[in-house]
């Protein structure tokens, strides 16, 4: 009876293990070493989140800096809308239509309105209203708070439309300004007509007074 060899019985029982080819072996490095590259440390993280904190940190003025003069600009065009608009119903409805500035400790507002100024108010609150006994209709207002930091400013207490030419009587500048140094002009000429311009920090869509 012969004996067989381990390798004969190994192979025969497929226990056999052939030797790896080096290509096997460099692949199966390359796959370790590239598995081991997948993992970042507790210090890596650390920092990385150190970072975005000091540039969201840096980067927070300025985006408050870019909301408060979008919020500008965009009271700015209501304001020239509503002036605009003053215009067209005085000549629509051939009446009278007026606008009416109020500063007071509480902010400050504006009132569209038929008839008088003087029966007109918006003192130190966000309701405005009209003496309709004196033929004054309130047709809109607006009102900034003082803690708002933005206030308007005018040359002229009133600003009126005759109701025949569409002419303004007096022509005036009303001034939207704040705290941080924005100050839109809205210039309404005899003839009507509005133009807005920027002093101090500029104003984006609008030119230099």
């Amino acid at each position: 009876m012969n004996k067989s060899s381990p390798s004969s019985l190994e192979a025969a029982c497929g226990l056999d293990h052939p030797t790896p080819s080096p290509l096997r072996t460099q692949r199966g490095r390359q796959a370790t070493h590239h598995g081991l590259q997948r993992g970042i440390t507790l210090v890596e993280v650390l920092t990385v989140m150190c970072i975005i904190a000091v540039m969201s940190t840096a980067a927070i003025p300025a985006w408050e800096r870019l909301l408060e003069r979008l919020r500008v600009a965009g009271e700015s065009s209501e304001l020239v809308a509503d002036l605009l608009y003053m215009r067209s119903h005085a000549i629509l409805r051939n009446a009278d239509v007026g606008m009416t500035l109020f500063n007071s400790a509480g902010g400050s507002c504006y009132v569209v309105h038929t008839g008088p100024a003087s029966a007109c108010e918006c003192n130190g609150s966000e309701q405005a209203s009209c003496d309709v006994t004196q033929d004054a209709h309130l047709l809109k207002s607006k009102y900034w708070l003082a803690e708002s930091g933005r206030r308007l400013e005018s040359n002229a207490s009133t600003i009126r439309f005759d109701p025949r030419t569409g002419l303004a009587a007096p022509g005036g500048t009303v001034r939207l300004v704040d705290g941080a140094g924005l100050d839109l002009r809205h210039v309404v000429s005899l003839r009507g007509r509005v133009r807005t311009c920027w002093v101090g920090n500029p104003v984006a869509g609008h030119p230099r007074c």
